[in-house]
């Protein structure tokens, strides 16, 4: 005997009644508005033999369990493969979460969308439980996207629904992104869009739908407000108005980093340039410095490390944008590198320039003891997400990398004695380089305006080329007043 023949079925009407399809039982175990595991159980099975689909392990888990979660193991390209979990879920109001996106590999594009058509299914049940759908990394274009768009306006409780590592900006895959946001549900608090290639324009729109409907959201919760101050004073009774409340309307916040393809290529481009100009540079240096003592050579290649760091660690993490994982770790490895450059750029100078004199150890010792802070701080706030993301922390960071910058500021009449004055305006040059790219650093930051950022690289490049002309420079002052010293010496 089948599943389907040992289910009892509801009153006409009030389930599917089609040949083989199965319905629903509801046997003593089963409660008012619920139905026991082993019916829910028996209903899944019975619709997966009606479909022609593998039954799920971890979904009949979730039902023997009654676990709130459900965490799809057997993805397939076929509408059938999902039917039959939302069609159970449906009857499963303990169920709030659904997860069919995969954290391995990435789907081709256009292999998720038959997950739009499956959950256009009517079912006020799931439209009225499910808070949580987790579509990530499942292949989803602009066609499945529009088809997705039908059945999540329907979800009327959806509270996060994650759509990172598809291709929504294939297809006008934007568009229904924004329908969601237009006329999803109220309650919706987490978008995740993430890595999905939308593109610096659509994303905008994207944001402004959000704004919007966080505005009109405050403004409907402050009439609420309002309204049930001027009732309680009249003296009637409080009630709970419709549709905008604080317990039934979120503010939704987007997540949609990695959407920034043409402003990540150029990002890795500018820099990359930089690391191919670094290995001449070296040579040349390596060369320049080639009889003088070990300190001068160590001044020199901590320079060029420092530089050699810097653009390759950039490069890679704007290269590596979308795998999300190692772009973070990148993006550690690229505020430490800005620290590195930093103290890197002021030890040929300290060395080559300042001599004995105990100002040039100082300045070095402080710009490596500053740069071990700067990279310790960023690391450890890189675990605790609302300390890297706190104003005073960001700006913290700007100052440091600024106070170090500008140290040799702090013995300038050693600096001004000891540096001849093309030198002098070499330092200066770059110095005041690094710091006219800064405020479009700081504007990508604050506006989110990522060719901005490429703009950055660009005076962050500008300036390591003169700086380099300066340790070049500097370099050839030392072996002319070594060369004297030793003639000197001679005579």
């Amino acid at each position: 005997m089948s599943s389907g023949d040992m289910l009892c079925s509801r009153d006409e009407g009030d389930g599917i009644r089609n040949g083989a399809i199965p319905v629903l039982m509801r046997c003593p175990e089963c409660t008012v508005g619920s139905h026991c595991s082993k019916c829910l159980l028996d209903f899944y099975t019975g619709l997966c033999d009606a479909y022609g689909s593998k039954v799920d392990p971890a979904f009949v888990t979730t039902l023997v369990t009654r676990w709130p979660q459900v965490v799809m193991s057997l993805r397939s390209p076929l509408d059938s493969s999902l039917m039959p979990v939302l069609q159970t879920v449906g009857e499963a109001p303990f169920v709030q979460g659904l997860y069919i996106g995969t954290h391995l590999s990435r789907g081709w594009r256009g292999e998720g969308n038959w997950i739009g058509r499956a959950l256009q299914i009517p079912c006020p049940s799931l439209a009225s439980s499910l808070k949580k759908l987790d579509l990530q990394r499942l292949g989803i274009d602009g066609h499945g996207a529009r088809q997705l768009a039908e059945g999540v306006v329907q979800l009327k409780v959806l509270k996060d629904l994650i759509l990172s590592h598809n291709y929504l900006g294939y297809e006008n895959g934007q568009e229904s992104v924004l329908r969601i946001v237009e006329e999803g549900p109220k309650t919706l608090r987490y978008l995740d869009i993430s890595f999905n290639a939308i593109g610096y324009m659509n994303i905008r729109r994207i944001i402004a739908a959000v704004e919007s409907r966080n505005k009109a959201l405050t403004d409907g919760m402050e009439m609420n407000a309002e309204q049930q101050e001027s009732m309680s004073k009249s003296g009637e009774e409080k009630r709970e108005l419709q549709p905008f409340s604080p317990h039934s309307c979120c503010h939704c916040r987007v997540n949609f980093d990695g959407n920034f393809v043409v402003e990540e290529i150029w990002n890795a481009l500018t820099h990359g340039f930089g690391m191919v100009l670094v290995v001449p540079g070296l040579i040349d240096l390596m060369v320049l410095t080639a009889d003088d003592p070990y300190r001068c050579k160590i001044a020199v290649v901590a320079y060029m490390m420092s530089c050699s760091l810097l653009f390759a660690v950039s490069t890679l993490f704007h290269a590596f944008f979308m795998l999300d994982l190692t772009s973070r770790i990148f993006q550690v490895l690229d505020h430490s590198s800005i620290f590195v450059l930093i103290a890197g750029s002021y030890t040929p100078f300290c060395v080559l320039l300042f001599g004995d004199d105990p100002n040039g150890s100082w300045v070095m010792t402080a710009e490596w003891a500053l740069a071990g802070v700067g990279i310790t701080a960023h690391i450890i706030a890189v675990h605790f997400p609302k300390i890297r993301h706190a104003p005073l922390y960001v700006y913290g960071e700007l100052f440091l990398y600024v106070l170090m910058g500008w140290m040799a500021l702090a013995v300038y009449d050693t600096f001004f004695t000891a540096t001849p004055v093309h030198i002098r305006y070499l330092i200066t040059g770059g110095g005041v380089t690094y710091m006219a790219g800064l405020p479009f650093y700081i504007l990508d930051n604050i506006k989110c305006v990522p060719i901005l950022h490429c703009v950055w690289h660009l005076f962050v490049l500008v300036a390591a080329i003169i700086h380099f002309c300066a340790v070049r420079e500097s370099v050839i002052y030392f072996n002319n007043q070594h060369s004297a010293s030793l003639l000197g010496l001679s005579l």
